[in-house]
């Protein structure tokens, strides 16, 4: 998508909706598109009179939109104005950040199903070397996982498997925080294998979901479906909180 110069372009994202601010950038949702359009801080940062020599590229931005999944939400077209990158265009997904989702009522039995689809397309982007960095605060959640804000992603040569175990990283720590971090901390530092597998988080997330919840289920004596059947054991008084929720 192409502009004249930046007057046309800030007038344009006037008739948008900003709905979020991140470190690269600033996100604006088009509703007749249904896009989000991802604006880079230099644009904004640069007088009308200066040329931009930003270093995004269009094949850059856009180099893993041909890997179909339905996890990663790749974009779809990018922003120039006078032939400079300004940004790029990504589809809009209705789902909420997971720091903004309460960890006591979602359903465990559909985060771990959600966790399960998430692999497969972790599996296929592993095989195209896509190799993934920082998933922190990315992670979308609705019906299932969406992942957004892939700048900083790049193909690797590394073997298969290394990258796989990469990428499964990223995404099960934010998942391993939002399920203990500032509710269950006190309950995973008694018990010996949650401990050394939530202070690690290189385990398979799945694995300590399931280990995580049995023992809850056991201590409330009925099977939880969400965690706030164990509230009990929550750690009302917890201090250190390394993990920002916005409830």
């Amino acid at each position: 998508m192409e502009f004249k110069n930046k007057r046309e372009l800030n007038l344009f994202l006037k008739s948008l909706k900003m709905i979020g601010l991140g470190s690269q950038g600033v996100c604006y949702y088009n509703s007749k598109d249904k896009n989000v359009y991802k604006i880079f801080h230099q644009f904004f940062d640069k007088d009308d009179d200066i040329e931009y020599h930003v270093t995004y590229e269009e094949k850059i931005l856009l180099r893993f939109s041909n890997i179909k999944n339905d996890t990663f939400v790749w974009p779809n077209d990018v922003i120039s104005v006078n032939g400079e990158v300004v940004g790029y265009k990504v589809p809009y997904i209705k789902a909420r950040n997971l720091y903004k989702c309460n960890p006591l009522r979602v359903n465990l039995n559909d985060l771990q199903k959600s966790v399960i689809v998430a692999r497969k397309d972790l599996n296929i982007i592993s095989e195209h070397h896509v190799l993934t960095y920082d998933m922190m605060y990315n992670i979308l959640y609705g019906n299932k996982f969406f992942v957004i804000d892939h700048d900083e992603y790049s193909y690797s040569d590394k073997d298969t498997s290394v990258i796989r175990k990469n990428n499964y990283e990223n995404f099960d720590m934010e998942i391993y925080y939002f399920l203990v971090d500032g509710f269950f901390q006190k309950f995973v530092n008694e018990n010996k294998m949650l401990n050394e597998l939530y202070s690690d988080k290189k385990e398979d997330v799945l694995f300590f979901l399931k280990l995580f919840r049995n023992l809850l289920s056991e201590m409330v004596g009925k099977e939880i479906i969400t965690l706030g059947e164990a509230s009990k054991y929550i750690d009302r008084k917890a201090l250190i909180r390394k993990y920002e929720r916005y409830l």
